[in-house]
């Protein structure tokens, strides 16, 4: 489909972190079944400048990041399905700015391609073709399973592979997030594998356990933002249980201990995020998170969540 020029776009794609993940099953074709909470971060982001072009209709991205193949990743991926889909072919450079480490459980990539399939669906109904929120989702699913979720981009608790969002009532704008990012990538197959392999084991020596999922995650939640709310002092912090920290923690223990200084300065509850590296924290006083972040070594990212 041939297109006439139009100026350069700029998108900015967030993050999000997940408030506990509960591995609850494998279906047959090996992926795995989760309970999460995702909450949406405004920062950091990705920035993605957007220029069509004259030519062929194909996408092209330029990147410099560390894990990401220029030919071959989630951008290249939302492109090729919505021209699947609607038949709308754009002719597009991506130059992709990453402000989101790339394997550290933040969404990065799933962030970026929710961008350009909202950006595709807008140049789309320039050119008379329509496309619904219901084909907009169908279409992130078959891009990746987190991707679905930075369509809408507010807490959702996420159940089946990714694909199953829940809206929840989840304001955390009275607490001061610290985001930690140590300089290190996280395999997520690898995560998931050597999670696999542990609870093989653990079954074989009768220790295997059943952790909480995001119910009772949201339930305790839920309290602390009470509690915060009618300014009482949290007493003790909230546990989030994230299943793939027993693997993550085995290979970096580095991780645990930024775990355990930030919930050592006073955190309301700290959680590695996905199948990590980032670990993040929540504190309700700015004094205690600056402090936390400068005891640490590694790049921090320190926001109010007011406004998120």
């Amino acid at each position: 489909m041939s297109t006439h020029k139009h100026a350069p776009v700029l998108l900015r794609a967030g993050c999000k972190i997940n408030l506990g993940l509960s591995i609850t099953g494998q279906r047959e074709d090996r992926y795995h079944l989760i309970d999460s909470i995702f909450y949406p971060l405004q920062e950091p982001c990705d920035l993605l400048r957007l220029e069509e072009r004259e030519g062929p209709a194909t996408l092209t991205v330029h990147i410099e990041a560390q894990g990401i193949d220029p030919a071959n990743n989630t951008l290249t991926r939302a492109w090729t399905v919505f021209a699947e889909q609607t038949g709308f072919a754009c002719p597009l450079d991506v130059f992709l700015n990453k402000g989101i480490p790339w394997g550290a459980g933040l969404g990065g990539g799933s962030a970026d391609a929710a961008a350009l399939l909202r950006h595709l669906a807008r140049r789309s109904l320039e050119a008379g073709i329509g496309v619904d929120d219901e084909a907009l989702a169908a279409m992130a699913s078959r891009v990746g399973a987190d991707v679905p979720f930075f369509l809408w981009n507010r807490p959702m608790r996420v159940t089946g592979i990714g694909d199953v969002l829940e809206p929840v009532d989840l304001d955390l704008s009275d607490f001061f997030l610290v985001l930690v990012m140590p300089p290190m990538n996280v395999s997520t197959p690898w995560a998931y594998k050597n999670y696999d392999e542990l609870k093989v084991g653990q079954r074989a020596k009768g220790r295997s356990k059943v952790t909480e999922n995001s119910h009772s995650g949201l339930k305790a939640l839920t309290d602390m933002i009470k509690v915060r709310k009618e300014c009482l002092p949290i007493q003790s912090p909230v546990e989030l249980i994230n299943d793939l920290e027993s693997v993550v923690f085995r290979r970096y223990p580095g991780l645990r201990n930024i775990k355990e200084l930030l919930l050592d300065h006073g955190a309301c509850t700290a959680s590695m995020s996905g199948s990590g590296s980032s670990i993040f924290a929540l504190f309700t006083d700015r004094a205690q998170a600056e402090a936390a972040a400068q005891a640490l070594e590694w790049p921090v990212h320190i926001s109010s969540l007011a406004g998120m």
